[in-house]
């Protein structure tokens, strides 16, 4: 078993590799809705690694999380961050027509949680929301055509106002419990009402659809 630093684990990788870690330990995270012990060593050596870049290092990984004109498997349009993923279960929701099934892949979106800067506003889900479907159109070949997120459901009625849809059967109690847990590391003090968990969905093409380009497929970011 490996018992030195998390640091010195990662010391010789270069910046495209501190990537794929990175994307690792997101995609696990978003597939499982677990966060082991060696992946938050993993995002701790991570993080202390790309602070000692050198600062057009650190611009390159920034950018090819923000960037959407680059592609990669795990994407911010801050506050929101869509991961490529594959379910670790199945679910079916007989009221909506719903169906997910274990292996099946589909693009997780995401409130980011404590840390970020940016309140989450109407106006600033909808800029998100567009540079999304920015990057969705460039890479549509490529990329699910499923679109799907975990949430309590306040949150989950208010993406109805972005063309999201809700599941009306609840989640199984294992899953519900891995995402109150991961929820609560990342929203300490949560005022919200996680007894209820739902899934909210929608079609990469509808969203597309729902929000054209308007000019931004000039812009990266």
């Amino acid at each position: 078993m490996y018992t030195g630093s998390p640091e010195a684990a990662f010391q010789s990788l270069p910046v495209r590799a501190l990537i794929t870690a990175e994307n690792f330990v997101v995609q696990r995270t978003n597939n499982t809705l677990k966060k082991q012990c060696h992946l938050r060593l993993m995002e701790k050596a991570i993080k202390a690694l790309v602070k000692r870049l050198s600062a057009p290092d650190q611009n390159d990984y920034r950018e090819t999380l923000r960037d959407f004109g680059v592609y990669n498997p795990v994407k911010q349009f801050t506050p929101l961050i869509l991961i490529e993923g594959e379910s670790s279960f199945d679910f079916t929701d007989p009221k909506t027509s719903f169906v997910l099934e274990k292996g099946q892949p589909f693009l997780g979106i995401h409130l980011l949680g404590r840390g970020q800067n940016t309140v989450a506003t109407p106006p600033v889900i909808q800029d998100a929301l567009e540079r999304m479907a920015v990057y969705l159109t460039r890479y549509q070949d490529i990329l699910s055509p499923d679109i799907i997120g975990i949430t309590h459901v306040k949150l989950a009625k208010a993406t109805r106002r972005y063309g999201f849809q809700i599941t009306e059967t609840p989640l199984p109690s294992e899953i519900t419990k891995r995402f109150i847990k991961l929820f609560t590391a990342s929203n300490l003090n949560t005022p919200y009402d996680l007894s209820d968990v739902r899934f909210c969905y929608h079609s990469r093409d509808k969203l597309i659809a729902q929000f054209p380009v308007n000019g931004r497929e000039k812009k990266t970011h």
